[in-house]
């Protein structure tokens, strides 16, 4: 609720404008004949807006909207007044009011002002929480984001500014790739808003018109055929809490109009029904493209704006590197724990994992860290499953960069040893040809027919 003051000498003025307010919307009007009260800042400082008459006794309206500009700025003041003067609105205008109104005061000018007004405030007041909460470097509810297992510094950016959106009631989209934690974000978001109401997330592709309506707007009974009953919608599942509607860009163009009728209007008809709904469901969509690849498969630019009032990036895991052994650490506890098996990997074996590109992002990185589990359990290392796992050309990156050889052996071999495999892979790589395994090891073919006698003779 806003709290306006009114101050005029007219108590049947004051009266009226009091009743008027009450009526357009929600906003309690204290009324006051004293201009002497535009002086005592800790009173104005209460007030989201003093509607200030021009012609009144000592102080005039002049003297009070200098005082309460000079002490309270953040307050507007709106001009009321009997006097329909261009020059004078002007002048007033130059001051510091926020409007200039003459008697009699019309109903409809007045809500417009007013909702102008309030929603310039209400920008101003989400612009300086999102400042705030960006430049502390911390969260205040930490806990929100348990979940999301990360040290990238993009992330934690992401955490701070989703916590300093949360409050609003505006909606939200939330772009990545398949696999990079969209639906983990958009329940973070409700945790942190502090909504009373439910969580409630759907997967919207591929669902034709008349399901997405039926599934978000519910139905009255005899709506369709087989419609005996009336079913609530996840809409209202969702009152006072979020709805996450994921994979938005796949929505058909009729279902694409319902949502945008629904964020600007607040209301929505369930199926057979003339009677509208009002929705207090905050609203959080995610696509996984870039919004530039939506725009130019036909996906509305209307709702693409309304549902991208903030946006949320969140990055593919292949720019996340530093999290790729800790997320692995985690996965492999978790199906070790199910599994029954001891909890002792090498770790080494997770660090070879951060030269791999993870096209499936997170989801691919669970997968195959679940299934190496499961092999070890049954007599296969975990660093030959993980190999095995993970794209060739990825693999030569990975032996090149991070491989060692006791990773191979799973000892620190002697030289002898390390020679006898050599030779061995060498054979074996080009068919026991001894001249092209001799070019393979950088030796001359006697040499290597040498060691190659030496070996069969231990």
């Amino acid at each position: 609720m806003r709290k306006i003051l009114i101050i005029d000498d007219d108590i049947f003025f004051l009266k009226a404008l009091k009743r008027m307010l009450a009526a357009l919307g929600d906003y309690h009007a204290d009324i006051s004949t004293d201009g002497e009260q535009s002086f005592r800042s800790d009173e104005i400082m209460g007030y989201d807006l003093v509607m200030l008459d021009l012609n009144m006794p000592r102080p005039d309206g002049r003297e009070c909207l200098l005082a309460i500009k000079a002490s309270v700025p953040s307050v507007p003041v709106i001009i009321v007044t009997g006097e329909n003067s261009t020059e004078t609105a002007v002048e007033y205008l130059r001051l510091g009011a926020y409007d200039y109104l003459t008697k009699p005061v019309d109903r409809n000018r007045l809500k417009a002002t007013l909702e102008n007004l309030f929603r310039m405030k209400s920008l101003e007041e989400e612009l300086g929480s999102i400042t705030r909460h960006l430049l502390k470097n911390e969260l205040e509810n930490p806990h929100h984001f348990d979940k999301i297992l990360t040290s990238d510094e993009a992330m934690l950016k992401n955490f701070r500014y989703a916590e300093a959106i949360a409050p609003t009631s505006k909606p939200v989209l939330i772009c990545g790739e398949t696999g990079t934690g969209k639906e983990i974000m958009a329940e973070a978001l409700h945790l942190s808003s502090g909504r009373k109401g439910r969580y409630v997330s759907v997967d919207v592709s591929g669902i034709d018109d008349s399901v997405f309506s039926d599934t978000l707007f519910g139905h009255v009974r005899g709506a369709f055929t087989g419609a005996d009953k009336l079913r609530s919608g996840l809409i209202e599942t969702a009152a006072d809490g979020t709805i996450f509607l994921d994979e938005i860009g796949d929505l058909q163009e009729a279902s694409q109009i319902k949502l945008l009728r629904l964020l600007q209007t607040g209301e929505y008809y369930p199926l057979g029904s003339d009677t509208a709904k009002k929705s207090t469901a905050r609203i959080i969509t995610a696509i996984n493209r870039v919004p530039e690849a939506l725009l130019e498969k036909g996906f509305r630019n209307d709702l693409y704006y309304r549902l991208s009032t903030y946006r949320i990036d969140l990055p593919p895991l292949r720019e996340r590197k530093q999290d790729i052994p800790m997320l692995a650490r985690f996965f492999y506890s978790a199906a070790a724990k199910e599994l029954k098996i001891p909890d002792q990997p090498d770790e080494k074996t997770f660090e070879l994992l951060a030269s791999y590109s993870f096209p499936g992002n997170i989801r691919e990185l669970k997968s195959i860290i679940e299934d190496a589990a499961l092999q070890q359990k049954i007599g296969q290392s975990l660093l030959d499953t993980i190999i095995l796992k993970l794209n060739i050309k990825d693999i030569t990156l990975v032996k090149k960069n991070s491989l060692r050889i006791k990773d191979v052996f799973g000892f620190l071999p002697t030289l002898t040893q390390a020679t006898d495999k050599l030779i061995q892979e060498a054979m074996e790589e080009t068919n026991n040809s001894q001249k092209d395994a001799a070019a393979i090891v950088g030796l001359s073919r006697q040499a290597f027919n040498r060691r190659l006698n030496i070996q069969k003779k231990r």
